[in-house]
């Protein structure tokens, strides 16, 4: 289809659509979180970053239990925490009667590493898994246009409250949906 062609129709498309989309930051991360929470080997998730400074915030947002902290020694302690936060928002004008914008999400996985279990493989599996997941263009319940397939960006290690050494990712997910011009 010719530029001008698009012109045409999807000043159209986004006047049906636009009513039904949103740039509600917090509807848009519970429905990432939402679809996060499915995927095979994701453990908990939050939305948005936190500072875990030591095993009482780690407590304190349900990712070790108290009993295990007081009871267990710090190797027994299971870590497995994706965070849901939205690193950028970009509007840019597209048509003539609406404007694009791209919200970027960063979702950012966290496995305590094992000596004892392959959890290197383990943890790619799972990134393997979200990425899978956010693949197709999807809508997340309508609340948004499209999502571009997600792209891992890092794959690392990280310290986690400073005490666990964990693999680490941060896959990119782009939301798109507009927003009717001037």
């Amino acid at each position: 289809m010719s530029k001008g062609a698009l012109q045409e129709v999807w000043p159209r498309v986004f006047k049906q659509e636009s009513s039904r989309t949103t740039r509600d930051y917090e509807k848009l991360a519970e429905a990432i979180r939402t679809k996060l929470s499915l995927v095979e080997g994701v453990g908990k998730v939050l939305i948005s970053h936190r500072d875990f400074r030591d095993q009482r915030d780690l407590v304190a947002a349900g990712c070790i239990s108290r009993q295990d902290l007081e009871t267990g020694s710090s190797k027994s302690i299971q870590i497995n925490l994706w965070i849901v936060s939205r690193r950028s928002s970009a509007d840019t004008k597209e048509a003539q009667e609406a404007d694009t914008i791209i919200d970027t999400f960063i979702l950012r996985g966290y496995l305590r590493m094992s000596k004892h279990n392959d959890t290197e493989v383990e943890f790619q599996q799972v990134v393997n898994n979200v990425e899978e997941a956010f693949r197709l263009h999807d809508t997340l319940g309508g609340l948004c246009e499209t999502s571009h397939p997600a792209q891992t960006e890092t794959i690392d290690f990280a310290m986690m409250a400073g005490l666990y050494l964990c693999h680490f990712a941060e896959i990119r997910l782009d939301v798109q949906h507009y927003s009717e011009g001037q």
